[in-house]
């Protein structure tokens, strides 16, 4: 975090005069992505919050529209990140949870169309999350994320504070070419969970850590302005803020997010500021959606609007009340076993769409108490809306090259008959379904949240338990086989883990942590064989895959195969910054 003289001017600016430049007569020549995660809107004082807690954020509000009623896609940083960046909704580019998806090659970004155009393009992340890898770096120039961590103890992501995410795009804006116009975009993690706000913000919110960090990522914000008022662009750049999905608290039974499509963390806030001054400080009640970034940013810096998207541009212009968007989180069916959630939210209402529809009106019952009957027949609108997404193509995906077919033979071979099958066909929004419902099944996400808790504290034996309850209730709860091997590996059991994890993989729910996990146990019982191919998988299904690197980088050295070896060596190094340990 910035010096106690840096934090004292950065509130000093904020809390001072909220007058707005005179209007200019250019368009913005450059245009800055400011996504803060886990964001709630009414954290934010601009949105009814504490206006204590977040002072620059309320300050960019009052020289910016502030769209009331904006949506995020998915509550999950990936799916949404991938809509703001394409324009498109989940079942169009492709990425329906974290981790497990990756944004095709044939998908035209912001960044890409920006760069074509000779805009500089940077991108400042601050969570593995949105690592290299998982597609949205195409397009920019730089993409810049975090270390990994090599020596990961618990769940939690690697990641950067907003201070020091900040410093590395302030220090691009200041080395960076000023004859050329550029785009850039800077993710602040701080909100998302463990709540551990660092001083002082720490002290803003002791009850409630959680704002603390929103309070903490709000410094960043203001560092993020002061940097590029220092770099004279601030004047002839359009700034945007968007929160990718907000955090729920125990409303309808949910805590954090990703399982439930509720306003807890599907509303996000949304800011644009126009460097004219264009509707400062005026407010919008239509819809907007996540998936409007894309086309807003595309049309305001000259690139016109992309072809065959979802969203719409929001540049200089109202939408109409009869304005929808897509709602859905398809995390229960993927990593619990059970039913897809769809929906579509208006003006009017918002439908969602399981085993168990619902239909709730947020603008008139924001806490989303009272279920109206699934089955009006008005509600046909809304399904309609659902069946033409299910219909709309999605973006191709390459086929697999041939050393990667080669790998999956290799791993088949070994008897690992469900791997490699191909990508699974996703339900479509509207399709039927008699899995159980994500809601019906809330206290069995708790419980998963309760035994990551147990895991994280390292107390394995007691999360155990807990897992082996949740799977006697659910057999098909993918995330608890998956965690209930970490737990028996964290305590020697490698025998014992094998089980579970190749249901994981027979199942088709195998991730690359899946593939590592089993190559260990594989190495433990001393199949060689069968620990390298799968370690090899989860590099082919995701490069980054830290410990993947560090266990072939072992077992290729065991066996001097010094040249196989060496290219992991400069790859591990390069991930984590630091030296393989001798010996490892």
């Amino acid at each position: 975090m910035g010096s106690a003289r840096d934090i004292l001017v950065l509130l000093g600016y904020a809390l001072g005069s909220a007058a707005c430049k005179p209007a200019e007569a250019e368009p913005p020549r450059s245009a800055v992505l400011l996504t803060l995660d886990t964001t709630r809107g009414d954290a934010l004082g601009c949105y009814g919050g504490r206006p204590e807690l977040t002072p620059h954020l309320d300050r960019l509000a009052t020289e910016s529209l502030l769209y009331e009623r904006a949506y995020t896609v998915a509550p999950l940083t990936l799916p949404a990140h991938a809509s703001m960046m394409t324009g498109l909704y989940p079942p169009r580019h492709g990425i329906r949870d974290n981790g497990a998806f990756t944004l095709p090659r044939s998908a035209e970004t912001l960044a890409e169309r920006a760069r074509a155009a000779g805009f500089e393009t940077a991108a400042f992340v601050s969570s593995v999350v949105l690592d290299q890898g998982f597609g949205l770096e195409q397009g920019f120039e730089i993409y810049a994320a975090p270390r990994h961590d090599s020596q990961q103890v618990t769940s939690h992501y690697s990641d950067l504070r907003a201070s020091q995410v900040v410093a590395r795009a302030r220090r691009w804006l200041e080395e960076r070419d000023p004859a050329r116009p550029f785009f850039l975009w800077v993710h602040i993690w701080d909100p998302h969970g463990p709540y551990e706000p660092p001083p002082p913000f720490n002290r803003l919110a002791p009850e409630h850590p959680y704002l603390g960090e929103v309070a903490a990522a709000d410094a960043g914000v203001g560092l993020l302005v002061q940097g590029l008022r220092e770099a004279n662009v601030w004047d002839s750049t359009l700034f945007a803020v968007v929160a990718d999905h907000g955090e729920a608290f125990f409303e309808h039974g949910e805590f954090s997010h990703g399982v439930l499509c509720q306003d807890t963390t599907m509303r996000v806030p949304f800011l644009l500021r126009y460097p004219d001054g264009y509707r400062a400080g005026e407010r919008e009640s239509a819809i907007a959606s996540v998936a409007d970034v894309a086309p807003t940013l595309s049309v305001a810096l000259g690139l016109g609007l992309p072809g065959n998207i979802d969203g719409e541009s929001l540049f200089r212009r109202s939408v109409g009340p009869e304005r929808g968007a897509y709602l859905e989180s398809y995390h229960g069916y993927l990593a619990y076993g059970w039913s897809p959630l769809a929906g579509w939210v208006d003006g009017q209402g918002k439908y969602l769409h399981s085993s168990m529809p619902e239909f709730t009106t947020p603008q008139n019952d924001p806490d989303e108490q009272r279920e109206q009957a699934a089955d009006r027949t008005d509600l046909e609108r809304y399904r309609g809306h659902l069946a033409r997404i299910g219909q709309l193509e999605p973006l191709p995906r390459s086929s697999a090259g041939p050393e990667n077919e080669a790998l999956r033979a290799k791993v088949r071979s070994l008897g690992y008959a469900g791997f490699g099958q191909g990508e699974e066909r996703l339900p479509k929004p509207l399709e039927p379904s008699e899995l159980p419902s994500p809601k019906s099944r809330i206290a069995e996400h708790r419980q998963g949240l309760d035994a990551l808790g147990l895991f994280n504290a390292g107390r394995y034996a007691e999360a155990e338990a807990l897992h082996r309850q949740i799977l006697a209730g659910n057999p098909r709860n993918y995330h608890s086989l998956e965690r209930l091997a970490v737990c028996l590996i964290r305590q020697q059991r490698f025998t014992e883990a094998i089980a579970p994890l190749q249901q994981v993989i027979d199942f088709g729910r195998a991730s690359a942590s899946s593939y590592v996990n089993l190559g260990i146990c594989m190495r433990k019982a001393g199949n060689l064989e069968r620990a390298v191919a799968l370690f090899e998988q989860a590099l082919a299904t995701d490069p980054n895959q830290v410990r993947a690197l560090g266990n072939l980088i072992g077992l290729h050295r065991a066996a001097g195969r010094a040249a196989s070896a060496a290219p992991l060596l400069e790859r591990f190094e390069q991930l984590t910054g630091t030296p393989f340990p001798d010996g490892g």
